[in-house]
């Protein structure tokens, strides 16, 4: 992120609007960045591709930014 958040609930928000319950519940081990930019977590290998290309799209026809 562009500005450091404070509360990795803003990830899990985020998570949240763009990824299908299926994936989200599926989350684990999430940590922030010790500079509080992002943050880093574990799915499972077959949701993996999926969140990429999700991302992927809402940042090609918006101004978004992950």
């Amino acid at each position: 992120m562009d500005k450091p958040f404070y509360a990795v609930s803003l990830v899990w928000n985020v998570l949240r609007r763009y990824l299908p319950e299926k994936i989200t519940s599926s989350i684990k081990g999430m940590r922030v960045f010790k500079d509080s930019a992002g943050a880093v977590f574990d799915v499972p290998a077959g949701d993996a591709e999926r969140v990429v290309d999700i991302f992927d799209h809402e940042t090609q026809g918006r101004k978004v930014d992950f």
